[in-house]
């Protein structure tokens, strides 16, 4: 029997990339035969009391400066119960971290996944965990001690590999989607309803007003279309930040 143990910091499968990475890999796991599933993670506020996981999810508790005690207490104990004879971290510098540490105390295999951030650096706009001294010394460690890394694209490898991995260490699996889901989802024309025609070029983009994502290019781009009537742009991310964009260049 095979028990796959993921390390992960936050895990609530309706944050963002890494969380439905996470769920969805453990569901599919769960599938396998002769395979098990299950995850340990941090505190994280928020949670709905009545969200349940369709796997065992070992969320450590809170406490003042016993938390880190507590954190490390839970993962140890997820490791015991659930009978770990793998471990999979999430994110080199989190949950791949956590991961060794465990694999050393227990002596168990383990995989680190990268997930972009972890090894991606882009110094004039300050991003990425490379960025800080300590992290970098983190990641390099995992990287050397991981029995199996995971990137998520090509370019991701790339980055692994210039970090220190062997080429034949690295494996590419790319995120997945519930397809069965989007697929059941049904299509609605919502043109009417923002003012669109059917005419009307329309931008998307979802996510956080980050750096990296260049939302202040594609805002100074609007700026210069907005005389273009035909050409509109909806964003979806967390309403604040994009309003302040919104108001710095009048569209």
């Amino acid at each position: 029997m095979l028990n796959v143990g993921f390390i992960t910091e936050n895990h609530f499968p309706r944050l963002g990339g890494m969380e439905y990475a996470t769920h969805f890999l453990v569901e599919s796991l769960n599938k396998l035969d002769s395979v098990t599933a299950s995850v340990a993670c941090s505190t994280l506020r928020g949670v709905p009391k009545d969200f349940n996981y369709s796997y065992p999810c070992y969320r450590a508790k809170s406490l003042s400066f016993l938390t880190p005690w507590l954190h490390d207490l839970n993962r140890q104990n997820f490791v015991k119960k659930e009978e770990i004879n793998v471990l999979h971290g999430q994110m080199l510098h989190g949950g791949g971290y956590l991961a060794m540490e465990l694999s050393r105390k227990f002596n168990k295999p383990f995989v680190a996944q990268s997930h972009g951030a972890d090894v991606q650096l882009v110094p004039e706009i300050n991003y990425g965990a490379l960025n800080d001294d300590k992290k970098r010394k983190k990641i390099k460690e995992v990287i050397q001690s991981a029995n199996k890394l995971i990137a998520v694209s090509s370019m991701n490898k790339e980055n692994l590999i210039d970090l220190g991995a062997k080429p034949e260490q690295v494996e590419i699996i790319h995120n997945g989607i519930n397809i069965s889901k989007i697929n059941s989802t049904p299509i609605k024309n919502l043109r009417h309803h923002w003012n669109i025609s059917n005419d009307d070029f329309v931008l998307i983009t979802v996510g956080r007003n980050r750096p990296i994502k260049r939302m202040e290019l594609l805002f100074q781009a609007l700026a210069k279309l907005k005389e273009k009537e035909h050409i509109k742009c909806i964003c979806v991310g967390p309403k604040a930040n994009l309003q302040e964009l919104a108001l710095e260049h009048n569209v």
